[in-house]
């Protein structure tokens, strides 16, 4: 093995591991992974860079403004409000429709406002149908997944796909190139969400989750300040204590912990008294007691009653991941105090400020009531670090500007079909149209824009690129072709399906992609066929992850939302993994002959 097939291996394997341990941002890992490819001699500086100057990042950095142009006319709010009076008719059809309606809406739309809006009105359509909200939120993740497939812009995993075929083939794959595949997966995976799924699906209580009681749902730290009722006091003699059903895990005191103390054990003024408890009572006790570890100006801004307690979601992806509230200014930064922490199924026992975030996190948090919209605001954004779920979202329907709006899209999508101008340059002029006419400003514009995955996108070619410079993807291909005893194509395109399906549930659906396509084109090459089967199965696949809850964004924002567990997604994801890895195998060399 040559030495830059080796250096290769080593920085895509550090890569790997530090994008599935989640402490440095995603898209900062996959730029020093760049750094050090070019450093180290693997790819010229021009390599490195050409990522940035790619048509298919370009394309997905203005497609974010126009989809936050959609979002601001208030559409897709509107409509969402219209689902409960088909649910109330058919539970079946219900779920056929919403997924229906997701996947058509996020083959145009990003997917993470999508879903962040309709969390809320799945959470109150549950209640009204009398379903839990665990039958209804994975559908909603799973067909904004789906939907992204049936337009060459519905996903920057297609996108990716595309570059590498321009540069490593001088294929074009057209806008709709994968629409009649995408849409026969979706149908089929809606009526097993609707049928199968619906009955593996979790049935468990769909409250939100500051209504739940489970008081060991939360972990508070009480600093015991001279006017706190638990100073001077016995564990057994505090009435809070017995009043909210309060667990005292333990008592820090000049730098001494003791845990689970006894009913006799005396509390002190400066004592730091670790609670478990349900939502409701940390906000009981904020009301009684201060719950600030540092008083400070913004402490003294929230002690008015006009207030609201929200909870925040650390997304996938976040800048907030590996990061603790004390690291972010987390008072300043949301003008809000944060009142506990949970972990996805743990409960946090370390200090509340020093408590490293992970994605799936819920921060209990007390907010200026005039400060909550803001904040909505902000979680609609395409490159939100967080996801409001308890309270809803939503804004008037604007027709006037949903009018322009939607015209403009239509219009760019039948000018690239139609090939009179290059996808890039056609999303471009749509962006330039909605400025000049006022229905998105400048500023939104800027603040529409993902930039963690235009960074992520245009950093990841650099590992295709050092695949294909190092002969990496070349010695993967033989083995994949080894491993099929040079069988049928359709065999060797099953295994390439299998292969990257499975690896985009560890990694990024663009670095899979990034790093798997070229593999595919060297498989086809090496064993004498078209590379377009290979491409397409390289989107379907790369896109396709439904068995955890933090391999994609909008898996972790319903897993929050809904009162799963890990092991939900799994039970439901691997049948639809096995339906599109078939009918992928199967419907992939119809559509592209070898």
């Amino acid at each position: 093995m040559e030495h830059q097939e080796i250096l290769t291996i080593l920085i895509i394997i550090l890569s790997l591991i530090l994008f599935i341990r989640g402490k440095a941002p995603i898209e900062w890992v996959a730029i020093g992974a760049m750094v050090a490819l070019v450093l180290f001699g693997v790819i010229s500086p021009e390599q490195g860079l050409m990522g940035f100057s790619n048509p298919a990042t370009i394309t997905v950095l203005f497609m974010f403004i126009l989809s936050s142009a959609l979002l601001k006319t208030g559409a897709l709010q509107f409509l969402t409000s219209r689902l409960s009076t088909i649910f109330l008719k058919s539970k079946t059809k219900g779920i056929l429709i919403l997924v229906v309606v997701v996947a058509l809406l996020s083959a145009i739309v990003n997917n993470t406002p999508i879903v962040a809006m309709f969390i809320p009105v799945i959470l109150q359509l549950s209640k009204k149908i009398g379903v839990s909200s665990t039958k209804l939120l994975i559908p909603l993740s799973f067909a904004s997944i789906m939907g992204g497939m049936l337009t060459l812009f519905g996903t920057s995993t297609n996108l990716i796909v595309s570059g590498i075929a321009h540069d490593l083939a001088g294929l074009e794959i057209g806008v709709f190139a994968l629409t009649p595949i995408a849409i026969i997966l979706l149908l089929l995976g809606a009526i097993y969400l609707a049928t199968v799924g619906f009955h593996i699906l979790p049935d468990r209580e769909s409250e939100p989750i500051e209504q739940q009681d489970n008081k060991s749902q939360y972990v508070a730290d009480i600093k015991v300040r001279p006017r706190s009722t638990l100073r001077d006091k016995r564990i057994m003699d505090v009435e809070l204590i017995r009043e909210l059903q309060l667990d005292v895990v333990s008592v820090m005191r000049n730098g001494s912990e003791f845990v689970l103390p006894s009913g006799d054990f005396q509390i002190l003024e400066g004592d730091v008294v670790k609670v478990r408890c349900s939502a409701d009572a940390v906000s009981s006790l904020r009301d009684e007691i201060d719950l600030h570890d540092e008083p400070d100006d913004h402490q003294a801004e929230l002690s008015s009653n006009d207030t609201s307690v929200v909870e925040i979601v650390v997304t996938a992806g976040s800048n907030m991941v590996g990061n603790n509230l004390k690291d972010l200014d987390f008072r300043r930064r949301f003008r809000a105090s944060p009142l506990a922490i949970r972990h996805r199924e743990d409960v946090v026992s370390t200090n509340l400020y020093h408590t490293d975030l992970r994605s799936g996190d819920i921060i209990l948090s007390e907010v200026k009531t005039h400060y909550v919209e803001r904040l909505k605001e902000e979680s609609l954004k395409q490159n939100a670090d967080f996801a409001l779920i308890s309270e809803s979202i939503y804004s008037g329907f604007d027709k006037k500007r949903f009018g322009i709006v939607i015209g403009v899209i239509i219009a760019m999508i039948a000018s690239t079909a139609l090939r009179l101008i290059p996808i890039e340059f056609a999303v471009i002029s749509a962006v330039v149209l909605l400025i000049v006419s006022n229905c998105i400003s400048p500023k939104d514009a800027y603040n529409g824009v993902n930039w963690k995955i235009v960074f992520l996108m245009g950093a990841v070619f650099s590992f295709g690129q050092a695949f294909i410079e190092s002969g990496l993807n070349e010695r993967v291909s033989d083995a994949l072709i080894g491993t099929t005893f040079h069988s049928h194509p359709i065999l060797v395109l099953s295994m390439f399906y299998l292969a990257v399906s499975l690896l985009t549930e560890v990694l990024s659906n663009v670095a899979t992609a990034a790093i798997m396509t070229p593999v595919g084109v060297a498989i086809a090459l090496g064993i004498g066929v078209d590379p377009m089967p290979f491409l397409i199965a390289s989107m379907i696949a790369s896109s396709a992850s439904f068995l955890t809850p933090v391999g994609y964004q909008t898996n972790t924002m319903v897993f929050v939302a809904g009162p799963y567990r890990f092991g939900d997604f799994w039970k439901v994801g691997i049948g639809l993994n096995l339906v599109f890895w078939i009918i992928s195998s199967l419907l992939v060399p119809i559509f592209f002959p070898f």
